[in-house]
């Protein structure tokens, strides 16, 4: 009997010397995933092209801004735009949106701007393929007399509305 309790107190041993494994095991297995989602999810800021001063943001229900994009998904609609004030969270609520979407992209205007001038076609065609198209600030840019840049943001806009986007 005495032979029995030893081998099975030996076992009991082994099995918890496992277990102890399979803890710090899992333990490690965590970290590495929690590092990953980090990883991931920058990584998919970064393809939104999200500012990282709004990397944080949650659709929070309660500003008007995010009331007005909570009203736009419920109604699958096409076409939102928001205008207000400095500080009002046009940006926030927007960026919040794209982020809870993962997918889209996040353009402030000066740089379709930089993109026409200096010919980037690629960034341009980009803007008019991509799912969800947030442009910041538009209407705020220096108008130019030609009316150059003003009929290629409305070449985006009907392309777009040409391709069902």
């Amino acid at each position: 009997m005495e032979k029995i309790n030893t081998i099975i107190k030996k076992e009991i041993e082994n099995w918890r010397g496992d277990i102890k494994f399979t803890e710090k095991h899992e333990r490690e297995v965590n970290k590495y995933e929690e590092k990953w989602k980090r990883v991931h999810h920058q990584e998919m800021l970064e393809n939104l092209r999200i500012p990282k001063r709004y990397w944080k943001v949650t659709l929070d229900f309660k500003s008007k801004v995010c009331k007005y994009i909570k009203q736009f998904i419920e109604k699958k609609s096409r076409c939102l735009v928001i205008s207000g004030g400095a500080g009002c969270g046009k940006t926030s609520g927007v960026c919040a949106y794209l982020i809870e979407q993962h997918r889209g992209m996040f353009v402030d205007v000066s740089e379709i701007k930089t993109a026409i001038f200096s010919y980037d076609f690629d960034f341009l065609d980009d803007i008019k393929k991509c799912d969800i198209l947030v442009i910041d600030d538009l209407g705020l840019e220096h108008k130019d007399e030609s009316g150059f840049f003003a009929s290629i943001v409305d070449e985006i806009f009907n392309t777009r509305y040409s391709q069902d986007k």
